[in-house]
C-alpha cells in the first residue's frame, strides 16, 4: 500500500510540475519542467497553413505550410506546437526543387522550413534552400495588409559568417555566401 501512494504522489507531483504554456510566451524548451506543453493557445499557426502559390508565366512555386501539434521533443522532454514548411519550383513545366509529399513525418529536420513563433500578421521560418544547400537562411511570409488570402515571401540570408575561426590579429579570405535562392525572392504568394 505504501509504495502504491508513494508512486501516486510522485505522478501527481510530476503532473503538477509540467505546465502549458502559450507559444507566444518567451519560455525557452530547456528551462521548462519535463512534460511542458507549448501550446497553440489562440490558434496563431492557423491562418498561416495550407497551400500557398505563386505563378509568373512558366514559373510556379508552391509551399505546403503545416501544422504540427503537441510534438514530443525527445532532447527536453517537452511537447510543442510550430509549423513545418515545403516547397516545390517549376519553370516551364520542369521541376527544379520539389520537397513536398517527400515525408509525413512531422519531425522538423526532415522539412526545409520550421517555425515556432508566429506574429500577428507574420510568421518567419528558418528555411534550407536544399538544391544550393544553404541551410541557414530566413523566409518571411507576411499578410498584405488587409488580406487574409495573400502573404508576401522574402527570403534573406543571416548575416555574417559562421563559423570561422581568425586567429587574433590575422586574416581569412572566405568567401561570402550566395546571396541567391534556387526559387524566386520577394514574391506575392496566394492560399489555394
Amino acid at each position: 500500500m505504501k509504495s502504491i501512494l508513494i508512486t501516486l504522489l510522485l505522478f501527481v507531483s510530476t503532473f503538477f510540475n509540467a505546465q502549458t504554456v502559450d507559444i507566444k510566451s518567451p519560455n525557452i524548451p530547456a528551462d521548462m519542467p519535463a512534460g511542458s506543453y507549448i501550446k497553440d493557445i489562440d490558434g496563431d499557426f492557423d491562418k498561416f497553413t495550407g497551400t500557398w502559390v505563386w505563378n509568373n508565366g512558366g514559373q510556379n512555386v508552391t509551399f505546403k505550410i503545416q501544422k504540427v501539434t503537441r510534438y514530443l521533443d525527445p532532447e527536453f522532454n517537452n511537447y510543442s506546437d510550430f509549423v513545418i514548411g515545403d516547397y516545390s519550383y517549376t519553370t516551364n513545366r520542369i521541376i527544379i526543387v520539389n520537397t513536398i509529399n517527400t515525408t509525413t513525418d512531422p519531425n522538423p529536420d526532415f522539412h526545409p522550413m520550421f517555425s515556432a513563433w508566429p506574429t500577428e500578421n507574420k510568421l518567419e521560418f528558418t528555411f534550407k534552400d536544399v538544391i544550393i544547400q544553404k541551410d541557414d537562411c530566413i523566409a518571411i511570409f507576411e499578410f498584405l495588409p488587409g488580406s487574409s488570402t495573400q502573404m508576401k515571401l522574402i527570403l534573406k540570408n543571416r548575416g555574417g559568417i559562421k563559423g570561422v575561426l581568425v586567429p587574433e590579429g590575422g586574416s581569412i579570405d572566405v568567401p561570402q555566401t550566395n546571396p541567391d535562392f534556387t526559387i524566386p525572392n520577394n514574391i506575392i504568394l496566394t492560399k489555394q
